[in-house]
């Protein structure tokens, strides 16, 4: 760290600081999640637990690699929030800093209940009710240590952003040392690194479906921190860093895969209190990784929603961009919210968070290749060739995860960021906007994409539903508590589901394309040129 005081702002970072910062966004508690589910539906097979996660790191180096991109010869701080504003108009940029503002303020309060969750499973308190022995439903203790959790992590940034960046140094590196030592131990002593989750092995096929909707993209997701950092950011090692942090991840999350797998074939048992430093290894990688996630994540938050402020986007009274407790008080009231309704059961606010990620991801793409088009890129000199070919094929990869995840978490996704971008729009009442009804026509594209993506995922979910021998109250397939059965004849489930998927990425290429034009034209529009 060089210049630039704390207080909430972007601070300038080194090379290996951006890289804590990226690896401590990503390794979260997405493993947690999507380790013991994916060793679920691969059964017996357990070594192709390992595809999902390399499915899963392809998708997302080829989102980062626009990402990096953009950053690099347009580096901006709140870089994702001010792009959209910048490039394509108030609505659309309204609605990627509502989905922004979702998946960021929304990581401390699930951090802190996947936190509070792996204490009451690893000291067996038996505070959550469910019928498989996994946590769904946790009662009131369950959500008022969360509530506790999430009140110290406030509680942390007080020291301001220098000094939570240092300290996020040492977690980052602590996280990667004790995962490590976790794999170890667990292969040496024989013990398990999380719950038995049962084993159902009749998705070992289905590898984008378990991609998807098993947790192992909300585990890649949250590299952006040396992204949003933007032009604060020191020396340019944007690249270095989320390449670096996907690239550890993958390796920490395919060792815990396969030592996991191989204590399921085993029958190994997990570490029980009387056992020592065992159990308490297993606590602490547990509990460690989301809570210092959090952390990272708060701090992230407080960027955007300066910047969402400084844009005119979101109307905070009384705002002052050198003090950070207004906006810290506005995240902390929406993370409430939140753990409130995670506590409550609907486990689709997590894989909805995923999904608003790569939603916003995807964005970056757009902006991209209308820059591009319209030079207006700052440093377009360190621009290469291949960026300009990635941009839609990294949208159409997002297209498809996003199909694949599922009716209830695409409407899950875009309820929440309605109902942020309906409160920001609300927040800024009061202005006299002439141009509104030309931002909203600029923003067709994206209303478009995403109601046809619910309306491809809705009918898919549909005919599974009218299909499926007992698919379960309506109520619960919605809120996550229970997973809709697939066809019994599953050659036709993948046909129908593989022809949709088609749809979904013809269709979301013509957005794109559609998105392209409609920024480029709103670039020439704000330069005053014509073209």
């Amino acid at each position: 760290m060089h210049r630039n005081a704390g207080n909430g702002e972007p601070v300038a970072l080194g090379k290996w600081q951006q890289l804590a910062l990226a690896l401590g966004g990503v390794l979260g508690s997405g493993w947690i999640i999507g380790i013991p589910e994916v060793a679920q539906v691969t059964g017996p097979h357990r070594y192709l637990g390992v595809l999902p996660w390399l499915v899963g790191f392809a998708v997302l180096v080829l989102v980062a690699a626009i990402v990096v991109r953009l950053a690099r010869t347009d580096p901006r701080s709140g870089g994702l929030a001010w792009w959209a504003q910048d490039r394509s108009g108030r609505v659309v940029g309204t609605i990627i800093n509502a989905g922004l503002f979702v998946v960021y303020a929304g990581n401390p309060p699930a951090g802190a209940l996947a936190a509070a969750t792996a204490l009451n499973d690893a000291f067996g308190w038996r505070w959550c009710t469910s019928e498989d022995g996994t946590c769904e439903v946790a009662d009131w203790r369950i959500g008022l240590l969360a509530l506790g959790l999430l009140s110290a992590l406030f509680a942390v940034h007080v020291l301001g952003a220098r000094a939570m960046l240092r300290l996020n140094v040492v977690l980052s590196a602590a996280k990667v040392l004790l995962l490590l030592v976790f794999i170890g131990v667990s292969a040496f002593a024989h013990v398990l690194i999380l719950p038995n989750p049962g084993q159902d092995g009749d998705a070992v096929f289905a590898v984008l479906t378990v991609t998807a909707t098993t947790g192992i993209i909300f585990a890649f997701t949250g590299f952006q921190g040396p992204v949003d950092n933007g032009d604060k950011s020191g020396k340019d090692h944007r690249g270095f860093a989320v390449y670096g942090a996907l690239i550890i991840s993958l390796l920490l999350y395919a060792g815990l895969q396969l030592v996991f797998a191989e204590g399921l074939a085993g029958n190994w048992h997990l570490p029980d209190p009387g056992s020592g430093w065992p159990f308490a290894l297993r606590v602490v990688a547990t509990v460690l990784p989301p809570l210092t996630n959090a952390l990272v994540f708060l701090y992230l938050a407080a960027i955007v929603l300066k910047t969402s402020a400084e844009q005119g986007v979101l109307a905070l009274p009384g705002f002052n961009k050198r003090k950070s407790f207004q906006p810290m008080l506005v995240i902390f009231a929406f993370g409430f919210g939140l753990l409130v309704l995670m506590w409550a059961g609907i486990s689709e606010i997590t894989a909805a968070k995923s999904v608003l990620y790569l939603f916003v991801y995807s964005y970056a793409a757009v902006c991209y290749r209308a820059s591009w088009r319209q030079n207006v890129l700052e440093h377009s000199r360190l621009d290469t060739r291949g960026g300009r070919a990635l941009a839609p094929v990294s949208f159409a990869a997002v297209t498809v995860i996003a199909f694949y995840t599922g009716f209830p978490t695409l409407l899950w996704a875009c309820a929440l960021m309605v109902v942020v971008a309906t409160l920001m729009f609300w927040s800024r009442r009061a202005e006299a906007d002439r141009n509104r009804a030309q931002h909203l026509r600029r923003a067709r594209w994206l209303l478009g994409y995403f109601a046809v993506l619910l309306v491809l995922s809705g009918c898919h979910f549909v005919v599974r539903y009218s299909l499926a021998a007992d698919p379960g109250p309506l109520a619960d397939l919605l809120r996550g508590s229970r997973d809709l059965p697939p066809f019994e004849n599953g050659l036709v489930d993948g046909i129908v589901t593989s022809v949709l998927a088609v749809v979904a990425v013809v269709a979301g290429l013509l957005f794109y394309r559609s998105g392209v034009r409609e920024a480029e034209s709103f670039i020439r529009l704000k330069n005053g040129t014509s073209g």
